[in-house]
């Protein structure tokens, strides 16, 4: 069974398929290496039709009890027909949303992801923050050793920085994941 919502109200549900709660065309794109992406059409007679925002709102795909999917509406464009085709990605985007100013950062690769995410944290609302999860991709010794300032008058959106400074270097991908309320942001060395 699938159930998916959008700011927290029922989209659509497999279990209770009623004209104000349909959608048309889902395609859900699940990808370990990316943000993945959520797409559908929402004919005007929805009940949420004229309650979506771009860039604000919030979807979530269930299936059965497990979240499979989070993330944030993208575009909403109408068509001929008033229908809306909707297309969402997912919430390791919100990392595009803050930025990396020029700074000196010492230590672990560790205390950089960390200090990462903290400021990431620091410039965006509450639904598109992270908790620091796990981290297998280095172990806590793990020193730094590459250049922690970024080039003079240049500022890197957060996931840039993660793909550039960190992963390029010590390998491994990021994760984002939903438990019990808080979305957590893992660094891991291999798939699970």
């Amino acid at each position: 069974m699938y159930t998916i919502y959008i700011d927290g109200n029922l989209l659509f549900s497999t279990a209770q398929q009623d004209d104000a709660h349909i959608i048309l065309n889902p395609k859900l794109s699940l990808d370990i290496e990316s943000a993945g992406s959520f797409s559908f059409v929402i004919p005007p007679g929805h009940a949420l039709h004229d309650a979506i925002y771009k860039m604000k709102s919030i979807v979530t795909v269930y299936q059965d009890d497990a979240l499979i999917f989070r993330g944030r509406v993208l575009e909403d464009e109408r068509d001929f027909y008033n229908q809306k085709d909707v297309y969402c990605e997912g919430d390791r985007s919100f990392l595009l949303d803050s930025l990396w100013a020029e700074q000196t950062v010492s230590g672990t690769a560790q205390d950089l992801f960390r200090s990462l995410i903290s400021n990431h944290n620091a410039q965006v609302d509450s639904e598109k923050q992270f908790t620091v999860g796990r981290i297998t991709a280095v172990d806590a010794n793990t020193t730094y050793e590459g250049e922690m300032s970024v080039e003079t008058r240049r500022y890197w959106d957060t996931s840039t920085m993660i793909e550039e400074r960190l992963i390029s270097v010590y390998g491994g991908y990021i994760r984002t994941r939903t438990e019990g309320g808080t979305t957590y942001i893992d660094w891991l060395e291999d798939f699970e």
